[in-house]
């Protein structure tokens, strides 16, 4: 989860109920599955951001989708402290 943002959301859940969602969901999975195809990635005229847009094909024990995603992926800069 450190490679999300704290502005991240997912439908109507924000990061921390998104995860929570995730855990709760997962518990019960024996395995995963996730398969990756028709994938584009568009860059922003800002070069900090881009668009991945692919087609995830998703099977666990007990449940299995074929679905669009897209992802919106923005460079952000990490200072660090002393």
């Amino acid at each position: 989860m450190s490679f999300y943002s704290d502005d991240f959301s997912s439908g109507d859940l924000d990061k921390k109920g998104w995860e929570l969602d995730k855990i709760n969901k997962n518990r019960a999975k024996k395995f995963i599955t996730v398969i990756i195809e028709d994938i584009s990635i568009t860059k922003r005229q800002n070069l900090n951001e881009a668009k991945v847009k692919f087609l995830q094909n998703y099977t666990s024990s007990n449940y299995s989708e074929k679905t669009f995603k897209v992802l919106s992926l923005i460079k952000r800069k990490k200072h660090l402290e002393d």
